[in-house]
Formats: C-alpha cells, structure tokens, sequence
C-alpha cells in the first residue's frame, strides 16, 4: 500500500518572487531555521501556518511591487501517493 506524503512547492514559489528564507521566517515571526526545515520537508506545517505562509508571501509581494499575487495553499503543498 502507497503512503501518502505531503511534499512542498515553498522554496520554487519564494524564489519566484525573490523571497529570501530570512525575510519570510521574519514575516511569519519564526526562526529562519524552522523555516527551512520546513521548506526542506523535515517538519509537515500544521494548517494555521500552511495559510500563513500563503498570506506571508502574498503580503511581500504587495509591498513591493503594489501588485497583489494570489498564492494559495494548494500551489504550496501537495500530496504525494508515489512513495
């Protein structure tokens, strides 16, 4: 039987936006270290911080661009059934 794992699309959508992993640990008020585990699959985010990473990103694009981006959680993370 397959085992589904939740996997991240985090570090392909903060390099997009030139996000550095500092600046949205920041954001999000974690250590920087805590964000790239999390970015790196060691640790699965619970729900409260999958949206505000969502929300994080999307509010360092606004400010500094003024364009407003839509990422959503779905484009982040998704499952995995091929392992």
């Amino acid at each position: 039987m397959a085992k589904n794992l939740l996997r991240n699309n985090l570090k392909k959508y903060r390099k997009k936006f030139k996000i550095t992993q500092e600046e949205l640990a920041n954001k999000l008020g974690v250590k920087k270290s805590y964000y790239s585990d999390l970015e790196r699959g060691v640790y699965t985010p619970s729900t409260l911080i999958s949206f505000q990473i969502c929300e994080a990103i999307n509010e360092i694009v606004y400010e500094r661009s003024g364009l407003r981006s839509r990422i959503l959680v779905d484009y982040l993370f998704y499952i995995d059934s091929n392992v």
